[in-house]
This record gives C-alpha cells, sequence and structure tokens, in this order.
C-alpha cells in the first residue's frame, strides 16, 4: 500500500475538478461534488450557540425553535440541498424544515424545529444540519 502526502490536489484538465474512480472500478465520481459544503451541530436553547461547525459565520433566532444558519463562503445558487436533524422527547418527533415558505439563499438557510410536522415550534438543544452543493 502507497501513501500519498499533499497539502493541494489540483485537476490536470480542470483545476476544480477532481475525479475519483468508483467502487466498482468502472464508474467515476467528481470528488468536490462529493464534500459537504456547510455543516453545524447548534445549542437552539436559550441564547443560542454554535457546538461547531464549517463554513458558517453565524447563527440568528428568529424566535422559538426559528433560526438562519449565515454562510461564510457563498453558495452558488439556491438549488442545495439541505438535511437536518434533532432529537427525540417524550414520543415526540421534531423535524428540521425549510421556515416560513422562505426559500433558501445563497448566503444563509432559515429552517426550524418543528414538532410532528404540525407548525408548532420548539427550542433544541442539539440541531444538526448539512448542506451539499456547489460554493460560488
Amino acid at each position: 500500500m502507497s501513501t500519498v502526502i499533499v497539502n493541494t490536489l489540483t485537476g490536470t484538465t480542470t483545476a476544480g475538478s477532481i475525479s475519483v474512480t468508483g467502487e466498482g472500478n468502472s464508474t467515476t465520481t467528481n470528488l468536490q461534488q462529493g464534500l459537504c459544503k456547510v455543516w453545524w451541530t447548534l445549542n437552539g436553547e436559550s441564547t443560542i450557540a454554535s457546538r461547531d461547525s464549517f463554513n458558517v459565520s453565524s447563527f440568528d433566532d428568529n424566535g422559538t425553535g426559528n433560526y438562519d444558519a449565515n454562510f461564510t463562503n457563498n453558495m452558488s445558487n439556491a438549488n442545495y440541498s439541505f438535511n437536518g436533524t434533532t432529537g427525540v422527547e417524550a414520543n415526540t418527533a421534531y423535524v428540521i424544515n425549510y421556515h416560513d415558505g422562505q426559500a433558501p439563499s445563497t448566503s444563509a438557510i432559515r429552517f426550524a424545529c418543528e414538532i410532528n410536522n404540525n407548525a408548532t415550534f420548539q427550542d433544541m438543544g442539539f440541531i444538526h444540519g448539512q448542506i451539499q452543493g456547489d460554493l460560488a
């Protein structure tokens, strides 16, 4: 087995595009497309506080269970994939949704912790989010 140690990887044809051979050795995957571009873990109770994050400059508390994650580096468009999770308490499921019908933007996303998908919101101690898509 060989070990490759480098500080920078650059594609030979296109600098921002590196292809990696897939598991079956018959397909390739674009390395940059497969990377998570934004992620966070947030304490959403009382005074909100980031537990840890990547590419998040700040969070806004917009009311009970309603938050914004503001990106350090913008996305190239608002057509990215967002996934969020939080806990379950006393047989109550909490869903992370886009909030207020506000579409995501290239610089931020508004999300909410919703109880049983019924438009009732709750502050949660552990809120996790991830975004995949293209950076600007």
